[in-house]
């Protein structure tokens, strides 16, 4: 018998709703940082170089880099 869906835990009727709300909230924060802070980043980097614009390249490095930082 491996068909375990009758079983629950009790928790269903009573939080979980604001408990995916929050989780889903901090997710989006999290995510608007890191993609924040690399875009800093990215124009950091393009203003060392002296150009004009963010390219793709700048941008996947600035992402790759703020991934390590933030994992760190």
């Amino acid at each position: 018998m491996s068909d375990f869906n009758f079983m629950n835990s009790g928790t269903i009727d009573s939080d979980e709703g604001a408990y995916i709300d929050s989780f889903r909230e901090n997710i989006t924060a999290m995510l608007s940082l890191f993609i924040s802070k690399s875009l800093e980043d990215a124009v950091k980097y393009i203003e060392i170089c002296k150009r004009d614009g963010v390219t793709k390249k700048d941008l996947e490095l600035a992402l790759k880099y703020q991934a390590r930082k933030f994992f760190n």
